[in-house]
């Protein structure tokens, strides 16, 4: 027969794993949404009428005072977050 002692840390452990299990669960059930997030582009396009505006994807505008997309530091749109993707112009 376990000992008081032995039986009340069985009992923890139990919980713990338990509990710990439940969490890593809860993380693995994210995985997909997150996975989603890091896989989001958003498409800019320079404006038709000035070079130094581009329209996002993501519904949004940008102005660059001094150079454009290429000579900026920009990888992510600041709207949405998607990586940025420079699209061409259709005329």
């Amino acid at each position: 027969m376990p000992e008081l002692g032995q039986q009340s840390t069985s009992t923890n452990l139990q919980r713990f794993f338990g509990s710990l299990n439940r969490d890593i669960n809860s993380i693995k059930s994210t995985l997909p949404a997150l996975e989603a997030e890091l896989d989001r582009r958003c498409s800019w396009k320079q404006d038709e009428n000035d070079s130094a505006v581009y329209d996002t994807e993501c519904g949004n505008s940008i102005c660059f005072r001094q150079g454009n997309l290429r000579s900026s530091e920009y990888e992510y749109c600041p709207y949405c977050g998607g990586m940025i993707e420079e699209t061409k112009s259709d005329n």
